[in-house]
């Protein structure tokens, strides 16, 4: 039997164990920061584009990010797990689709897809 997540809180849960436990988030991340470290990866200098993802996005982490992976038809999971030339890939391809369908934002003087200013303001809440 493969011990995963699931398995060992179902465990601590009928031993009456489960409490909060920092251990554990550490241990086994959350989908969410999984894909927020994917995100983080895209870049080479992630300061500097959380510095362009603070003024995006007022939406809490969580919302940005489930919107940023419904729109490229991935899970939290799926998003975390993509190779990172894969999720490039994906990236751009909504981006593309993004100006061509004139779905932007401005962000300080920038003309942003809703993509790119989603992956910012991920970037800036992780960063």
């Amino acid at each position: 039997m493969d011990l995963t997540r699931r398995l060992v809180i179902r465990a601590l849960a009928a031993a009456g164990a489960l409490t909060p436990c920092a251990a554990m988030a550490r241990l086994w991340p959350s989908d969410e920061a999984r894909a927020r470290d994917a995100l983080v990866r895209l870049f080479t200098n992630p300061e500097a584009a959380a510095a362009i993802g603070r003024n995006c996005d007022g939406a809490p982490v969580a919302v940005t990010l489930r919107a940023l992976a419904c729109d490229l038809h991935l899970s939290l999971d799926g998003l975390a797990r993509l190779e990172i030339t894969a999720l490039r890939r994906r990236l751009g391809d909504r981006i593309k689709s993004d100006f061509a369908h004139n779905m932007v934002v401005d962000v300080a003087g920038w003309r942003l897809s809703r993509t790119e200013a989603r992956v910012y303001a991920v970037v800036a809440k992780r960063a």
